[in-house]
């Protein structure tokens, strides 16, 4: 809120700048923070340039790096993507460029006068590869007020997918495809079963092994639900196209949660009840899991839903809000740590007791749900007293006694 202010009113970021770190003074301090710990943008992170540039403003304010950071700067952006996006500091360099070998020439320019040490280590790509997308000019697009960038979020999405397929040829794969590379290790230990074998039949040599390692899983392919659903029109096709093929259910669950995080048109709202339940192993077994610390059942996060489900991602979704649930109805209470999932302390509400009314309600839905049988209606009173309308007392003392 303190940038989105000074943004609006230059006077007021006038008579700030003076107290307020210099710009320099940020993008020394953090690109050399980065520099030191070779940290890289993702791919997601290069698309949301729009969020990267809110977060931005933030930082040019010294809200977002401080010790205490402004109520709901720190939430924009998760601690290992904050660090990545300090990188954004430096582009307002990168608008003296006409072209993207240029402006990668006074990207490393500026870091070897941050951090040389960490700079020197870059290795120059001989011949870069065209880009997929040409850059933009900037010569009307991006403004410069006192060395920090303001630019449109399209100019600088296009520089930054053309700075990374410079930078990283390394071409990030459709949602779809992307499961192909971790699909396609369940078929390792099956490839050099068989190339073993054929090392004893026709007594290879070990570099003659390898390359026919290498040779077969080039040859193994994961079927794709890409190359029979090439262009879908919306997300619902996707859906139908997962409930009539049983065989393409995992990759349509897996690019249907994708496509909701990255739209924009609707608002969305996932909900998550028994969130801790996604953790435990389920009842369902495999003899994958044989001789592992899953004693043979497969963990509740290896399927396809609860995959979908476990990860504290809410701020992927562009357009959206998820909100998770921890109950234990029916188990024992867990040696439950949220902060290993993820989960900041201002992140976590405990759902308040009943009041006297909603209590009443509570013992109802008991006994339509046949939990509570036999419940004297006088006792609410008493029991409301007992519990001090907490649920989960209540609901063990009333199925304990009734």
């Amino acid at each position: 809120m303190v940038a989105e202010q000074l943004l609006r009113d230059p006077a007021l970021f006038q008579r700030a700048i003076g107290s307020a770190p210099s710009v320099l003074e940020l993008a020394a301090e953090y690109c050399g923070h980065c520099l030191a710990e070779t940290q890289r943008f993702t791919a997601w992170e290069a698309e949301n340039v729009d969020v990267l540039r809110s977060h931005l403003r933030s930082m040019l304010c010294g809200g977002v790096g401080a010790s205490e950071a402004d109520p709901g700067t720190e939430r924009l952006l998760g601690e290992a993507t904050r660090a990545r996006a300090r990188y954004v500091l430096d582009w307002w360099r990168i608008q003296q460029a006409t072209s993207v070998e240029e402006a990668v020439a006074l990207y490393r320019e500026r870091c070897a006068s941050i951090c040389p040490e960490a700079s020197a280590g870059f290795p120059a790509p001989a011949a870069p590869p065209a880009p997929r997308q040409t850059a933009p000019s900037f010569e009307a697009t991006p403004r410069l007020a006192r060395g920090w960038l303001l630019s449109a979020a399209a100019a600088v999405k296009a520089l930054a997918v053309s700075l990374y397929a410079w930078l990283w040829p390394t071409p990030c794969q459709p949602s779809a495809e992307s499961l192909l590379v971790v699909t396609r290790r369940l078929y390792e230990p099956l490839i050099e079963k068989t190339v073993d074998t054929e090392v004893k039949a026709q007594n290879l040599s070990g570099s003659q092994r390898l390359r026919r390692i290498a040779q077969y899983r080039r040859q193994v392919r994961t079927p794709s639900m890409s190359d029979v659903l090439q262009q879908p029109q919306n997300v619902w096709e996707i859906v139908e196209f997962g409930l009539d093929s049983a065989e393409y259910a995992v990759q349509a669950v897996a690019e249907t949660f994708t496509q909701l995080q990255r739209q924009r048109t609707h608002p969305v709202l996932v909900v998550v009840d028994d969130w801790n339940e996604c953790f435990p192993c389920s009842e369902y077994v495999s003899i994958r899991y044989d001789n592992t610390r899953f004693n043979g059942y497969i963990p509740a996060y290896h399927l396809s839903m609860p995959r979908a489900l476990h990860r504290w991602d809410g701020r992927k979704y562009r357009r959206g809000l998820k909100l998770c649930a921890t109950s234990w109805q029916r188990y024992k209470r867990r040696q439950y740590r949220p902060e290993l999932l993820g989960v900041q302390d201002y992140e976590i509400r405990t759902v308040r007791n009943f009041t006297q009314q909603e209590f009443a309600n509570y013992v109802m839905y008991l006994r339509l749900m046949n939990v509570v049988h036999k419940f004297p209606p006088e006792d609410l009173e008493y029991f409301y007293m007992l519990t001090q309308g907490n649920g989960w007392q209540a609901r063990r003392i009333l199925s304990t006694l009734y």
